[in-house]
């Protein structure tokens, strides 16, 4: 792997980068890492937090983004397009209805919700009986 870091560090010109952050353990579903790209170097799928964050699912994301991605920096290198991050910064995902889908998974009910529950009457009761006490479940 040293080898391949030098071959990247000569080819990229990355003599004197040095890492922003570091993650690492459980699968990161906060949405992008900022900065997603620094320099010529730039992040996609689960490295860079492209992972929804209701399913923890990245790999069509990391797929979809990382073949644009990858397309804007080889057209970028042999045709002199716009650099792949330009390209890509309108693009990014944002997941944001996933996170509001999120936190409401995640927050117990309030209780005036679960109040009204309680106060429904009757048809809730029947409901409740036949949902949680019914042998056939």
């Amino acid at each position: 792997i040293d080898a391949f870091l030098l071959e990247a560090e000569k080819l990229f010109g990355l003599e004197g980068v040095s890492a922003t952050e570091w993650r690492a353990g459980l699968i990161p579903c906060g949405g992008l890492v900022h900065p997603w790209r620094k320099g010529v170097v730039a992040l996609v799928g689960d490295s860079a937090g492209m992972v929804s964050p209701l399913t923890a699912g990245g790999i069509q994301t990391a797929l979809r983004y990382g073949e644009k991605l990858g397309a804007a920096a080889g057209a970028w290198f042999t045709k002199k397009a716009p650099p792949p991050w330009y390209v890509m910064q309108g693009d990014l995902p944002r997941f944001g209805i996933r996170h509001a889908l999120r936190w409401m998974m995640d927050a117990p009910p309030p209780n005036w919700a679960l109040q009204l529950l309680v106060d429904a009457g009757p048809a809730a009761t029947s409901v409740a009986k036949r949902m949680f006490f019914s042998r056939r479940g």
